[in-house]
């Protein structure tokens, strides 16, 4: 018996005499079924896989570049670490180089740490006592000027109480009222008798007015209306004033008299 395939890909098995068998015609068949099943699955398995290829060659692509790049940038890192490598352990050779040079003065060093450490610990005691003591110089220099403060107000306070409390008893002092024994005076501004309990204000030069009549007259001038007398003030340039015009005034008497005195 002959094997062959056909066209549609079976496989045809036939009889080199020209007849086929009776009994083997069946579990040929069956054969034949399967192994056309298992190419068919073969060919479909094939054909997927080659779709998934297809489908990931420009992911390949891809990745490939980038396998590419990150190529290129590792051999750049790598070039440049071997560079700092080598310049790093250039300086640790120089490094222990220079301490094998210096080996025999490390117990100089270790006693100058140890000083070090000393003179740290002693300055910072220093700054902390400092820091104390300035901030004590500080409180005690706001404490005082708080004390001088506070005595310069008080001190303004009593002035102003004395100055009004002197104001006031100038007033009261000045002014009264009039009693059984002004009776019969005359105020020399209006001209009127002086009524009992009636207001009246008495000079320093002794002369009595009306409280409603003498106001108002010192508040034009300061000198009595009668005699001229001057009252204090407490303008200290005015109080000059007055006394140098006193003083020219006797002067001027004075000469009045001896010019009188030696042509008489």
């Amino acid at each position: 018996m002959a094997e062959g395939i056909t066209a549609g890909g079976e496989i045809a098995r036939t009889d080199p005499t020209g007849w086929e068998g009776t009994g083997g015609s069946g579990m040929a068949t069956d054969r034949v079924k399967n192994l056309q099943s298992e190419v068919e699955g073969v060919k479909n398995i094939m054909s997927q896989n080659v779709e998934r290829i297809l489908a990931r060659g420009e992911n390949l692509d891809h990745l490939r570049n980038k396998t590419e790049d990150l190529e290129a940038t590792v051999e750049e890192n790598l070039e440049r670490c071997q560079k700092e490598t080598e310049e790093v352990t250039q300086i640790m050779l120089v490094n222990y180089s220079k301490v094998l040079d210096r080996e025999a003065k490390l117990s100089d060093l270790d006693d100058r740490a140890d000083e070090l450490r000393n003179m740290s610990s002693a300055f910072s005691k220093t700054t902390k006592t400092v820091a104390q003591k300035q901030r004590w110089e500080n409180r005690k220099y706001r404490i005082i000027l708080a004390v001088v403060v506070v005595l310069m107000v008080l001190i303004i306070l009593a002035v102003v109480l004395w100055l009004s409390l002197r104001g006031a008893g100038n007033q009261a002092a000045g002014s009264r009222a009039a009693t059984t024994q002004d009776k019969g005076l005359k105020c020399p501004v209006c001209l009127l008798e002086f009524e009992e309990d009636e207001g009246a204000r008495k000079m320093p030069c002794e002369h009595l007015f009306h409280s409603g009549c003498i106001l108002p007259w010192l508040g034009k001038t300061n000198s009595c209306p009668l005699c001229r007398h001057e009252l204090p003030t407490d303008d200290q340039e005015y109080e000059e004033y007055k006394k140098d015009k006193v003083r020219r005034e006797q002067r001027e008497h004075r000469l009045e008299y001896l010019h009188g005195a030696m042509y008489t």
